[in-house]
């Protein structure tokens, strides 16, 4: 019984960085959100999360159900989870120490976006959700711990 306990068991020894998944997932998700005039992907994915925007020291109040009527179809396109995880193990196996950190995998996600076959614009908006929110979050991310 023991062999097959055993032969159930993953091989899988590689370290993955603390708030790595969370910030190829929230790649994705930015991808997934309709623009919005008031307020940016950010902001929109946060407040979908649940959590309250604070802007100059106050809570920021936004129309959760307003932001949701905007975007009928939100959601049901942009980068896919089969994208995210080839993100990962890519940065995963170009690593010489067996393990992969957020900043890694957005540098694969650019790599990746970069060679996707979509329209320019829509290339140029998933590469700034790679450059600018999610490293800015994954940075004060590290900051708080």
């Amino acid at each position: 019984m023991t062999d097959m306990k055993n032969s159930w068991r993953s091989s899988f020894d590689a370290h993955i960085a603390p708030h790595t998944i969370e910030v190829a997932s929230m790649f994705a998700i930015m991808t997934r959100l309709t623009p919005s005039a008031k307020v940016d992907p950010l902001t929109k994915l946060k407040i979908y999360n649940g959590e309250e925007i604070v802007e100059k020291g106050s809570t920021k109040k936004v129309d959760i159900m307003e932001l949701k009527e905007q975007a009928r179809r939100e959601g049901m396109t942009g980068i896919s989870n089969r994208f995210i995880v080839k993100a990962i193990d890519t940065a995963l196996s170009e690593s010489d120490h067996n393990c992969v950190n957020p900043i890694a995998v957005l540098d694969t996600l650019v790599k990746a976006v970069k060679e996707m076959v979509i329209a320019e614009e829509e290339k140029k908006r998933y590469l700034g959700f790679c450059r600018i929110p999610s490293r800015k979050n994954t940075i004060s991310c590290w900051k708080k711990k």
